[in-house]
Parts: C-alpha cells; structure tokens; sequence
C-alpha cells in the first residue's frame, strides 16, 4: 500500500511538473497586439503629399475643355466632361475616383475611373491635410479655384 502512494504521489509530482514546465505563458496569448503584424502608417503629409500631388499632374490633365485621364503604366486614355463627380479616398492608400457609376451592380453603365495616388498606410490626420491639397490641386486644374 505504501509504494502505490509513494507512485501516486511521484506521478502526481512529476504531472505538475509538466505542467509547470511546458504550460502556455499568458504573455503571448493573453496579448493579441504582440501577434498583429506590424504596419507602417505615415503621419506626416510632407512624405506623401510630393508623392501624391506628382501622380495627379502624371494622369490627369484638362485639355480642350475635358478630363483626360491616362494612369500610369495604361494603355487606354479616358475623357470625362469637365463638371465630373471626383472623390479622394485616404487611409489605406490614397485614391481619387472621377466620374460616376449609374447603377449599384458590377455590370452598371458609368464613367467612374480611379486612380491611386499613393500605397501607403496613411492616419486619419494626415488624411485630411492630404485630401484637402489633393482636391485644391484638381480643383485647380479644372478652374474651379
């Protein structure tokens, strides 16, 4: 009777240790934010807004009383009226969209063209001052200013 206690308790022993030893520790499971990736995001508009500004005077330009759009690195040439819906998107990356969609499907009619300005992860602070200058600019070059 005495050795099954003296094996229970060694096997109990030995069941704590393992346990002691090879348990998940809390740091890394309990802490989701050590897991995530880490993602560069620009706060500062002076990095993006050259970068940006430069790739709207690239692909957009008014001519003859038109939009004409060439992005970069496309074949095709796009031509918008002049008064054109335009929306600049920031945040992850920086994008404009000229031109509109009729219809909610893929399929829809519309002359919506987009463009991407910028690749980088941008805040939301920096994101309005980009915005902002990204619209004056083509707001300027369609003599809106």
């Amino acid at each position: 009777m005495k050795d099954k206690l003296i094996i229970a308790l060694v096997i109990i022993g030995l069941g704590i240790f393992a346990y002691a030893a090879f348990a998940p520790r809390g740091d890394d499971a309990s802490r989701p934010e050590k897991n995530k990736p880490k993602v560069d995001t620009v706060s500062d508009p002076a990095v993006i807004l050259p970068k940006a500004l430069k790739a709207l005077d690239d692909q957009v330009r008014v001519q003859d009383g038109f939009i004409v759009v060439t992005e970069t690195g496309d074949l095709e040439t796009y031509l918008l009226p002049l008064r054109s819906p335009w929306m600049v998107r920031c945040g992850i990356g920086l994008s404009m969209q000229l031109g509109s969609v009729v219809g909610g499907t893929p399929e829809s009619v519309g002359s919506q063209i987009d463009l991407w300005l910028a690749s980088d992860m941008i805040d939301k602070t920096a994101c309005t001052a980009i915005a902002a200058k990204v619209g004056a600019r083509l707001q300027e070059k369609l003599g809106e200013r």
